[in-house]
């Protein structure tokens, strides 16, 4: 089969792009021909159909005119229609799975698809198509104001970088797809990452309910990972640090746990004020990937994830139970999905924001009796093996790209 993946970005960027590239190589190894499509950086990935990918741009820089031109490709982005298909035209694919095009690629690629008869595959990594900032929140605090459609809310109250004109434009953005465009008659199936995240879609609008799936993310290494079973002496903490995150409550936690030492990897604009605090026993990192980064996880204790925004189905949480690592998360989004407290345990759960309740928690991992966190440790293992294995993911995904193909008429393929 070949099969289209669209990403607005080509390079590991963030947690969108590492399912994107880890679908990718997914099938594959599976023996289906990928075709790419995304935006053109000088930080992207080499991919064979890079000539097709669209100029990216930077609504920040610029002459007024060159400005004022990003801003229509904002909202319709022509070049990346006419290079779409192109590409199209060229590789015949049997079906397309869309992950992030808001703002870049645009809405002009579902045309493409619609027009040559291709099968689209929409899977949602965030909440752009409900909140136009994405992460329901304004200043630092959950918001569902625009659950009615009120996206007028989101130019208003300023939500995006506290920005009156770039919170007007993807006011208008997100107006331009659901009433305008009808974005919803070029999509044949949406696909969400955890149930929190599917019952959120489905209670602002109805009309996903007949064309879903739910696909947790899954973890390409699974197998080839050995969990380390035995408890580390730290607790760790990585991703962005960023204020959604949750960081500085974990940081504040760690101020009153001075016998507990405590590991952050990562980079953002809050880090140089946690550092600033100086305490002894919290290590600032920096960015970390690859093998560093699973060796931080495996001589952990626990992994904390304190996430104050709505996360759907985290890959911190994932990697974690890869290498047999318990968590302690926040009951906040799809966190509590994953995390599970009782018969199969594999962490703790804490109020968000509360660093009381998390310093709670936090204790109670430390004062675990050894078979306790054998067991927890197993039932992490256990849980990924259960939910992220690779192979079921591929299974599950085949019969969505052959339901899709078969409902499309004079389309046949063989699927593998």
């Amino acid at each position: 089969m070949k099969i289209l993946q669209i990403n607005k970005f080509h390079y590991p960027k963030g947690g969108s792009e590492t399912v994107y590239f880890n679908t990718c190589d997914l099938l594959a190894r599976h023996g289906h021909d990928v075709v790419h499509f995304s935006m053109r950086d000088e930080k992207n990935v080499d991919s064979p159909t890079k000539e097709f990918f669209p100029q990216n741009f930077d609504l920040r820089s610029g002459s007024l005119l060159e400005r004022s031109k990003n801003a229509i490709r904002f909202f319709y982005n022509r070049e990346a229609e006419r290079n779409l298909e192109q590409l199209v035209l060229r590789e015949k694919p049997d079906v397309a799975q869309i992950h992030l095009f808001n703002n870049s690629l645009s809405v002009s690629i579902f045309r493409v698809l619609k027009k040559h008869n291709i099968p689209v595959v929409l899977m949602f990594h965030d909440f752009r198509a409900l909140c136009p900032s994405s992460l329901f929140m304004l200043r630092g605090k959950l918001c569902e104001r625009c659950q009615a459609g009120y996206y007028t809310n989101c130019f208003r109250h300023k939500c995006y970088e506290n920005a009156r004109m770039f919170s007007g434009m993807l006011m208008l953005e997100i107006w331009l797809k659901e009433y305008f465009f009808q974005l919803d008659k070029y999509v044949d199936r949406y696909l969400f990452v955890c149930d929190f995240q599917k019952e959120i879609h489905l209670k602002y609008n109805d009309y996903y309910r007949n064309k879903q799936n739910r696909l947790y993310n899954f973890s390409p290494e699974l197998y080839e990972i050995k969990p380390h079973f035995t408890r580390g002496d730290y607790f760790f903490c990585y991703g962005r640090i960023t204020e959604e995150k949750g960081v500085e409550t974990l940081v504040r936690a760690a101020a009153e746990l001075k016998d507990i030492s405590f590991k952050v990897a990562g980079e953002g604009p809050l880090l140089d004020k946690l550092t600033g605090m100086n305490l002894p026993n919290v290590e600032f990192l920096g960015f970390q990937q690859g093998e560093i980064l699973h060796n931080y996880i495996r001589n952990a204790s626990f992994v904390i994830v304190p996430s104050e925004c709505n996360e759907n189905n985290p890959l911190t949480i994932v990697e974690s139970y890869m290498h047999g690592k318990p968590v302690i998360g926040s009951k906040i989004g799809g966190i509590p999905e994953i995390v599970t407290e009782g018969e199969g345990q594999t962490g703790y759960l804490f109020q968000t924001k509360s660093k009381e309740d998390l310093v709670g928690c936090i204790r109670k991992a430390c004062s675990l009796p050894e078979e306790d966190y054998l067991r927890f440790s197993r039932n992490a293992r256990n849980f990924a093996e259960k939910n992220f294995d690779p192979e079921q993911y591929y299974q599950n995904l085949m019969v969505i790209y052959k339901e899709v193909i078969e409902k499309k008429p004079g389309i046949e393929v063989t699927c593998k």
